[in-house]
């Protein structure tokens, strides 16, 4: 039996979101219904299609009433589309100069919507790049470098020829990554054969090469070493032919006064060094200016200098120059008896033409003191006694000791490494070097504390040594000459 009644708004309402409820493929949104449909528009609906509720066929007017429903929302309101289905960025990495490697959760979508910025509110240089729905990353490239970048996403669909978007993702950001290149020479040039400068970014550890030529024949030229000796030596591979005394030439003299001291000027003829050697003041020459019978009177006929003895005083006789005697000799040439080198100016290369001199002196005495205490270590585990080294190794190993007090490192101020630059002439395998201590067990004992010191003391492969100890002068304390001391061993096959 059939029976119909009216359906007010709210029942009907009810059962429509009921229906949207139970329907898991609709691609509508109930909420958005809520919104246009509300309960006056479905009573107007209600009204116009005069809807019949029937015991026995609720079911299928009920699906009727759906069909219309959802043909008025396409009609009134197109844009009541499914919300898309949001993503995230799941790495950011910069591992090359200017670029950007960035990648995200995959999703069922139409597309996705990257925005980049200099800032994290997305209002410097910001710039929104389009990726279709298979892709899952963007490798962005020319990049401001070391700029930090900060990035978002967002996926779309497109419903009806508009474009539905989900919600931006969290806010990731990433510094841009710019080269920090260190130059090595890894193949040194020779006159025969190229180079190789090896050039290693700081940061990321990529690297290039760099062919520098080889020459086409040796450039010698004498070169100072800096003891007094100079090498002939190739400009370009650092060959050595050569190594003797300089051919020092006196150039110029000045003479001693009892106010100063004087100096005597030498340059080699072969490689231009120059050195100085200093004339000690020289004794007053005094003159009697006034002689009276209890009294002579003496003057400098140089400084103006005086002196007056009594006469019959026999411990302030003059002698027979005019001259005091030694027992009353003003002391005008009292030297520190600590000192028993003489200082001297010695030259360090720089590279590039440009040079520097520090003052000082070598302690062969200190230089002794550790090879003996050396070759004591040695023997005590096991092992052979070093024999001294030959003479280009010891004039490598002085000019490494005056090079150290300006650089203090195992490349050389000039910028090249110590035993690439000196192997060729000399056959140096090790270097040991340290600075500041006072004696030759105190630098003896920091080198066996050190693993890499010690390990060079005690290795099997060496043969000989030299040894040199330079002490740098820093001026004088309560009238005495203070140094530092640089020490260096240089070890050869």
């Amino acid at each position: 039996m059939f029976f119909k009644q009216n359906l007010n708004s709210k029942t009907f309402f009810r059962i429509f979101e009921k229906m949207i409820d139970n329907c898991q493929s609709c691609m509508y949104n109930k909420n958005i219904f809520k919104r246009i449909f509300n309960f006056e528009n479905l009573d107007r609906l209600y009204k116009k299609e005069r809807i019949y509720i029937m015991n026995k066929n609720k079911g299928k007017i009920l699906t009727i009433a759906m069909v219309i429903v959802m043909l008025c929302v396409s009609i009134i309101y197109p844009s009541a589309l499914t919300t898309s289905t949001g993503t995230e960025i799941t790495s950011c990495e910069s591992a090359d100069e200017g670029r950007l490697l960035i990648n995200w959760t995959k999703v069922s979508v139409d597309g996705y919507e990257l925005m980049l910025a200099q800032n994290d509110r997305f209002t410097r240089n910001a710039q929104t790049l389009t990726y279709s729905g298979d892709k899952q990353k963007a490798s962005l490239s020319k990049l401001d470098k070391n700029i930090i970048y900060y990035m978002k996403i967002r996926t779309f669909n497109v419903e009806n020829g508009q474009k539905v978007y989900s919600a931006w993702s969290s806010v990731k950001s990433e510094r841009v990554h710019a080269h920090d290149y260190r130059r090595t020479m890894t193949t040194r040039t020779t006159c025969t054969q190229a180079g190789v400068y090896t050039y290693v970014c700081n940061t990321c550890g990529k690297y290039y090469k760099e062919s520098v030529p080889a020459a086409t024949s040796h450039s010698y030229k004498w070169i100072n070493n800096g003891n007094d000796t100079m090498s002939y030596k190739c400009q370009v591979c650092g060959d050595v032919k050569e190594t003797k005394n300089c051919n020092y030439v006196k150039t110029a003299t000045v003479k001693a006064t009892c106010t100063s001291t004087g100096y005597t000027q030498y340059e080699c003829s072969d490689c231009g060094a120059t050195k100085k050697e200093t004339i000690n003041k020289s004794n007053h020459t005094y003159n009697v200016t006034k002689d009276t019978s209890t009294e002579k009177t003496y003057t400098c006929t140089v400084c103006g200098d005086t002196y007056t003895e009594k006469k019959n005083d026999q411990n302030t006789e003059s002698n027979g120059n005019g001259n005091k005697n030694e027992s009353d000799n003003k002391n005008e040439n009292k030297t520190d008896e600590s000192v028993s080198k003489v200082d001297k100016e010695y030259t360090i290369d720089l590279g590039n033409g440009k040079t520097t001199t520090v003052t000082g002196h070598y302690d062969e005495e200190m230089a002794n003191e550790i090879f003996t205490q050396l070759n004591d270590y040695r023997e005590s585990k096991g092992l052979a006694a070093l024999k001294k080294g030959s003479t280009a190794l010891q004039n490598a190993a002085n000019i490494r000791a005056t090079e150290i007090t300006y650089y203090f490192d195992h490349y050389r101020p000039n910028g090249e490494r110590a035993l690439i630059s000196f192997t060729g002439s000399t056959g140096c395998c090790a270097e040991n070097i340290a600075k500041y201590q006072k004696t030759a067990t105190e630098v003896m004992k920091d080198w066996k504390n050190s693993s890499g010191h010690n390990a060079n003391m005690i290795s099997k492969y060496p043969t000989s040594i030299s040894i040199s100890v330079f002490a740098k002068y820093n001026g004088t304390l309560n009238g005495k000459r203070v140094y530092s001391y640089y020490f260096v061993q240089f070890f050869g096959w």
